[in-house]
């Protein structure tokens, strides 16, 4: 996995693992399902709820590992997804699987 995170829509439906649902009690539901429940374990007005999670985010600085100094920007909150890459098959494959077939 190469970790290329992808930020999911609102409406996207997301399966997860029962042992790992914090902020759903079901496997499976929509991503605006789960924000909303993140929403309101957190106390935040209406405004700052769309700041958070939907609008232009918050002011904010970030300080990265090996960077000159703090970068002034905005954050927020997103869900995202990384898709696991399908094993590439080698061209070889397909040779040694007929070789199997003929050299039982």
């Amino acid at each position: 996995m190469d970790n290329k995170f992808e930020p999911l829509s609102q409406e996207d439906v997301v399966s997860i693992e029962p042992r790992i649902n914090i902020l759903v009690s079901h496997q499976t539901f929509k991503v605006d399902e789960c924000i909303r429940n993140l929403q309101r374990k957190i106390s935040l007005t209406d405004e700052q709820r769309d700041k958070w999670f939907l609008g232009e985010g918050e002011v904010a600085e970030v300080l990265r590992p090996g960077s000159s100094g703090w970068q002034k920007g905005r954050i927020r909150i997103s869900l995202e997804f990384c898709p696991e890459e399908p094993k590439s098959l080698s061209p070889l494959d397909g040779i040694e699987q007929q070789m199997d077939e003929f050299n039982p």
